[in-house]
C-alpha cells in the first residue's frame, strides 16, 4: 500500500474546510471527511488522478466540491498532497509555486 503524506498547507486547508462545514452540520463534515479519506485510499490502490497544474495531479473527491492536487513520490511510491482545493476558486489565481510552502 503506498503512503499518503500532506503538505502543512493541504492539512491547513482540509481542516479549515471540515472547520466551516461544520459550523452548520456536524454529521455533514464528518461525512464529507470520511468521502475525502477513502477517495485518498483509492488513489493509493488504484493510482488516479488527472493532468494538473504545474505539472501535478488533481482529483476530484465524489460527492463533495472538493479537489486535491498531488504527486507521486518515487522514493515510496507514495502520495504527497500538495493543495485541498474547493472547486470554486479560481485557479488561475492559486499561487501554485508556493503549494509546499508553511
Amino acid at each position: 500500500m503506498r503512503s499518503v503524506s500532506w503538505t502543512a498547507r493541504a492539512r491547513r486547508e482540509f481542516e479549515a474546510a471540515l472547520a466551516y462545514i461544520a459550523k452548520d452540520s456536524p454529521s455533514n463534515a464528518q461525512l464529507v471527511r470520511d468521502r475525502i479519506l477513502n477517495t485518498l485510499r483509492n488513489i493509493e490502490a488504484f493510482s488516479l488522478g488527472l493532468p494538473g497544474p504545474k505539472g501535478h495531479l488533481k482529483l476530484y473527491i465524489p460527492k463533495t466540491s472538493y479537489f486535491v492536487v498531488f504527486d507521486r513520490t518515487p522514493k515510496d511510491d507514495g502520495i504527497a498532497i500538495l493543495a485541498f482545493v474547493h472547486g470554486s476558486r479560481d485557479w488561475e489565481r492559486i499561487d501554485w509555486d508556493r503549494m509546499d510552502e508553511d
